[in-house]
């Protein structure tokens, strides 16, 4: 499955295993959309910028960033059904 077709939490637990890779390879716009979940708008905007090809990162900063998108996506109000009272 691509990247851009999984929800957010599909690509988050994807981005952990691909932490856990030797290579740890992403390209910018996977890094550019984890940061953007992360809460990094500013870094995510640069990474948006780069050019397309595989970039090795560090296995830490993508932990760390993904700890960060899932935090937020637990933070994150979900909308409430409205409460529809049955007649009795």
């Amino acid at each position: 499955m691509r990247a851009e077709a999984m929800t957010d939490r599909e690509f988050l637990s994807y981005c952990r295993g691909m932490a856990e890779t030797p290579r740890c390879g992403f390209v910018p716009e996977q890094i550019a959309r984890l940061y953007r979940l992360a809460g990094h708008s500013a870094l995510a905007d640069r990474w948006s910028e780069q050019p397309n090809g595989v970039c090795n990162m560090d296995r830490w900063a993508i932990r760390d960033a993904v700890k960060q998108a899932e935090e937020r996506l637990v933070e994150t109000p979900k909308t409430t059904a409205e409460i529809l009272q049955f007649p009795r």
